[in-house]
């Protein structure tokens, strides 16, 4: 069990990492809904992995994670909301 949760941590900080140099590389832009749900189950990812075996050091991690996690399904809601502004609804007249 104890290598599952180091493996969690660590494909959750990918996560996070992966969705970061893609913005940077410009292989996807900040404003798409998946940079954010990546960058938020990385966060999830790491949260659980922290948690699992917790001790009074881990609380900055966890807190850390958490605020991640929200801001990114803030800011996922937001661009999904934005990207269907954007693309114009199909015509019932065909």
């Amino acid at each position: 069990m104890e290598v599952f949760n180091s493996m969690m941590g660590i494909v959750g900080a990918l996560c996070c990492v992966a969705m970061y140099a893609a913005v940077s590389i410009g292989r996807i832009a900040a404003s798409e809904p998946v940079f954010y749900v990546v960058n938020g189950v990385g966060a999830l990812l790491v949260m659980a992995s922290a948690a699992q075996e917790f001790d009074a050091g881990d609380l900055g991690t966890i807190a850390q994670e958490l605020i991640w996690a929200v801001v990114s399904a803030i800011g996922a809601t937001r661009a999904w909301l934005v990207s269907r502004r954007r693309v114009p609804a199909a015509s019932a007249e065909g």
